[in-house]
C-alpha cells in the first residue's frame, strides 16, 4: 500500500543516511517484542511506609519493624479535667497536679486515689518533691507556690508576682528554683519563701528547668531560647531555636542535654505545628536530631536505659528515641493524648492525660494482641487482587494474620467491603472484591508477654482491569521537508580524504506525493500499544488494510500509485502486546476526508484581440482547487503572476486572461504554469506572432 518501504526504491535510503528525514529510522521499526502481562506490586517495608498507617498496640521501630507494643494499664481515673504535672513520693505514691480545679491527687500502688490538696487556683502546673519530705506545687493564674506535707496540710511558700509557675526543680544543694510566665523569670526560693530573681530573660515565659551540678538550664517561650545559668548568677545563651517554644529540657545519661520545641498553635488554620528534638552537647552546641511536621511532643523523660521517652500527639503515643535521635512509635493511645510523663524510682513509666484525668502505667511485658492498619493504596484503576505475602519472625507462641478490604473511594467508608476473613499463611489469595483501592490489616498475637512476632515486609499484587486505549488525535497532511534544515549539512563522503574539503551534498528530489500520517494515543493501564492503518476512498464500502503491527506514532506514505480522490484513514490501536488475546482491547478513529491528488492541473490557452496579444486561460484540476498561476515570455527569467477572473483562486476550475504589451515583432513563446492545492504543477504554452 505504498507505506514507507516503497520509498526505498526512490532513494529514501540515501535520504535517511544523510539525516534528511529526522527520526525516520525509528519509523521503519514495525514491531516490538511483546511484554508479558505484569501485575501491579504494592510492597511496604521500612519506617516511612509503615509510619503512614495506624498502629494500635503495635510498636514501629526506626528500622521499620512491627512488634507488639508494651502493655498499657490504666491505673486511676481522677475527678479532674486534665493532668498537668506528676511527681513520686515515698513508698511509690504518685502525686498528680490537675486542672481545671487546681487539685493535687495522690494515687497508691493499687490505683486508689484521693485528693491531697484542693487549692483555690485553676491549675497545678508543677510538682516537685523536696529533700525535706514536702511536696511543692506551682500554680496558675496567681503564680503561687505551695508547700504541702504528705497529710495534705498546705502553706503558701511564696507569691511569685507572676501569673504562671510552669516548672519547679531542686538543685543538688536542696535549693528550690521556679520557672514563671508573664513575665518570664527564673526564681531562687529559699526555705523562708522570699523569692529572688536568679535570671530575668526578655522572654514572656520560662517553660522548663533542668538542674545540674552547679548549674541550671532554662527553656523559654516567645523566642524559643535555651539558657545555661550558673548558680552564682552568670548566664549564657546556648541557642535560639527556630520554634517559638521550648517545651521541655532533660539531662540524659549520655551527658547531653535534650530539648523539645514546638511552634505555637495556629488559630487561623495555618501550617501544622512543627515539633523538633534538639541535642545540646557538652560544649553547648545545639543541633536538631529529629523533627516532624504533625507530631507534637509535650513532655520528655530520660530513661535509665539511655533512651528518651516522649509524650506526643498526632497520633497520641509514646515515642522512644535512641541516642541517635531515631524514634520508635512505642505504644499508641486510643482516645486521649498523654501530656505528662514520670519515671518512678523503680524505672516505671507513668503518663497523665491532657483531656481526661486518667493516669496510665507502661508495663514491662508485651500486649497479647495488636493490629496495624496500612495506608490506603491506589491501584489507579479497577483491579482484581492476587496474593498477599509477608516476611516475619514468628517465635513459638506467637502468630501473624492479615485481613484486607477494598473500595472505590480514597478513604474507607460505608461503601467499602468488610474486612475479609483472616489470611493465616503468607502467599494466600486476597478475598476482597475487585476495586480501585485496597487496605490491609496486620494482626499480631502472642500468648507469652515476653515474646512478640516481628513483621518486616508486606507484598500485595493486583491486576488492573483492562481499559480500552484512547486515540486522542489522528491527522494527515502533505510531507514537505525543508532543504535548509539542520540535517542538510556538509557531510564527509565515505572513503574520502579527511583532510580534503568536500562539496555539500544535495538532497535527492522529494516526491510531491508524500504524506505524513501521525497520531496520539494513550492507554489507561500504561500498556504498550500497536497500531494498524486502513484506507478507503469516499464511496467505497470496505476498508483495506494498509499496515499493521506499527509501534511508532507516525508514518510517511507515498500516494503516487493510489487512486485519486477524497480518501479516509482508519487507525486501530490495540493493547495486545501487554494482554492475553482474550483480554486485549482495541479502539479506532477515522480521519477527516483528505484528497489524494498527484495529477497536475490542465491548462487551455487561447489568443485573441488585436494582434492576438490577449490570452484567455482556462485551468481545471480533477481533485483539488487551483491555487496559483503564472506565465513567462520566451523562456525569460521574469515571472508574471496571473489574476483569476473572479478575484480568488479557490476552485477546481478557474478562468483568467492577460494582455501582452510591447512585444517586438516576430515569434514568441508564452508559457503558463498552474499549481493545485498539493503543489502539482501543470504547464502549457502558446506560440504567437507579434506584428
Amino acid at each position: 500500500m505504498n507505506f514507507i518501504t516503497c520509498l526505498r526504491d526512490r532513494g529514501l535510503e540515501a535520504a535517511i543516511s544523510m539525516g534528511l528525514y529526522a527520526g525516520l529510522a525509528s519509523i521503519l521499526a514495525l514491531t516490538a517484542s511483546a511484554q508479558a502481562v505484569r501485575p501491579n506490586i504494592w510492597q511496604q517495608h521500612g519506617l516511612e511506609a509503615f509510619a503512614s498507617g495506624e498502629a494500635m498496640g503495635i510498636s514501629i521501630s526506626p528500622d521499620g519493624l512491627l512488634r507488639l507494643a508494651p502493655e498499657l494499664k490504666r491505673v486511676a481515673t481522677l475527678d479532674a479535667e486534665r493532668i498537668w504535672s506528676l511527681e513520686e513520693g515515698p513508698d511509690g505514691i504518685i502525686y498528680a497536679g490537675t486542672g481545671d480545679a487546681g487539685k493535687v491527687f495522690k494515687v497508691d500502688a493499687a490505683g486508689q486515689s484521693e485528693i491531697l490538696f484542693d487549692s483555690p487556683e485553676i491549675a497545678i502546673h508543677a510538682l516537685a518533691m523536696g529533700p525535706d519530705g514536702h511536696l511543692y506545687a506551682g500554680t496558675a493564674p496567681d503564680g503561687l507556690i505551695y508547700k504541702i506535707d504528705l497529710e495534705g496540710r498546705a502553706t503558701t511558700l511564696t507569691h511569685t508576682g507572676e501569673h504562671y509557675v510552669w516548672d519547679l526543680a531542686f538543685g543538688a544543694e536542696g535549693q528550690l528554683f521556679a520557672a514563671t510566665g508573664e513575665g518570664g523569670k527564673v526564681l531562687s526560693i529559699p526555705a523562708s519563701g522570699e523569692a529572688e530573681v536568679l535570671y530575668d530573660p526578655p522572654d514572656r515565659h520560662v517553660m522548663t528547668l533542668e538542674a545540674g551540678p552547679g548549674r541550671l538550664y532554662a527553656g523559654t517561650s516567645g523566642a524559643g531560647r535555651i539558657y545555661a545559668i550558673d548558680l552564682d548568677g552568670e548566664t549564657r545563651l546556648l541557642g535560639e531555636v527556630d520554634q517559638k517554644e521550648v517545651t521541655d529540657l532533660v539531662a540524659a545519661s549520655d551527658g547531653h542535654l535534650y530539648a523539645s520545641a514546638l511552634a505555637h498553635v495556629r488559630e487561623d488554620g495555618g501550617p501544622p505545628i512543627t515539633s523538633v528534638l534538639y541535642r545540646i552537647d557538652r560544649r553547648g552546641a545545639v543541633h536538631s536530631v529529629w523533627e516532624d511536621e504533625e507530631t507534637t511532643i509535650f513532655d520528655l523523660i530520660a530513661e535509665r536505659r539511655g533512651s528518651l521517652m516522649a509524650a506526643a500527639s498526632k497520633p497520641a503515643q509514646f515515642l522512644r528515641f535512641d541516642p541517635s535521635g531515631d524514634p520508635t512509635s512505642l505504644v499508641q493511645f486510643e482516645e486521649h493524648n498523654p501530656s505528662r510523663l514520670l519515671q518512678s524510682s523503680k524505672g516505671i513509666i507513668y503518663a497523665g492525660m491532657a483531656q481526661a484525668g486518667q493516669l496510665w502505667r507502661l508495663e514491662s511485658g508485651h500486649r497479647s494482641e495488636g493490629h496495624f492498619d496500612s495506608s490506603v493504596e491506589d491501584f489507579l484503576l479497577h483491579s482484581r487482587w492476587g496474593h498477599l505475602s509477608w516476611r516475619a519472625e514468628i517465635p513459638g507462641g506467637t502468630e501473624i494474620a492479615f485481613q484486607t478490604r477494598s473500595g472505590n473511594s480514597a478513604e474507607p467508608d460505608e461503601t467499602w467491603s468488610q474486612w475479609s476473613p483472616q489470611l493465616a499463611r503468607s502467599g494466600m489469595p486476597i478475598d476482597s472484591p475487585a476495586a480501585r483501592f485496597l487496605q490491609y490489616r496486620a494482626l499480631l498475637m502472642s500468648s507469652d508477654e515476653n515474646k512478640t512476632p516481628v513483621l518486616k515486609e508486606v507484598t500485595i499484587s493486583g491486576q488492573q482491569t483492562n481499559i480500552r486505549p484512547e486515540i486522542l488525535k489522528l491527522e494527515t497532511y502533505p510531507y514537505r521537508h525543508s532543504p535548509g534544515g539542520a540535517n542538510n549539512s556538509n557531510q564527509q563522503a565515505a572513503g574520502s580524504n579527511p583532510g580534503q574539503a568536500q562539496p555539500p551534498r544535495r538532497a535527492p528530489p522529494q516526491p510531491k506525493s508524500l504524506r505524513l500520517v501521525r497520531w496520539q494515543a494513550q492507554d489507561p493501564n500504561g500498556d504498550e500499544l500497536t497500531y494498524s492503518l486502513y484506507l478507503r476512498s469516499v464511496g467505497q464500502k470496505q476498508w483495506k488494510l494498509a499496515k499493521e503491527g506499527l509501534t511508532q506514532t507516525s508514518v510517511i506514505w507515498d500516494t503516487e500509485t493510489m487512486p485519486e480522490g477524497p480518501t479516509l484513514i482508519r487507525l486501530v490501536a490495540s493493547d495486545r502486546p501487554d494482554n492475553p488475546d482474550r483480554d486485549a482491547l482495541e479502539s479506532e478513529r477515522i480521519s477527516q476526508p483528505f484528497p489524494i491528488d498527484n495529477s497536475p492541473p490542465v491548462i487551455v490557452l487561447r489568443s485573441g484581440g488585436e494582434g492576438g496579444t490577449k490570452i484567455e486561460v482556462e485551468i481545471e484540476d480533477s481533485i483539488t482547487p487551483v491555487r496559483k498561476a503564472q506565465y513567462t515570455i520566451d523562456y525569460g527569467e521574469r515571472v508574471h503572476q496571473i489574476a483569476p477572473a473572479d478575484g480568488v483562486f479557490d476552485s477546481r476550475v478557474e478562468t483568467a486572461h492577460f494582455t501582452l504589451t510591447d512585444l517586438p515583432p516576430g515569434e514568441h513563446v508564452i508559457a503558463v504554469q498552474a499549481w493545485d492545492q498539493l503543489d502539482n504543477i501543470g504547464a502549457q504554452h502558446l506560440i504567437l506572432h507579434a506584428k
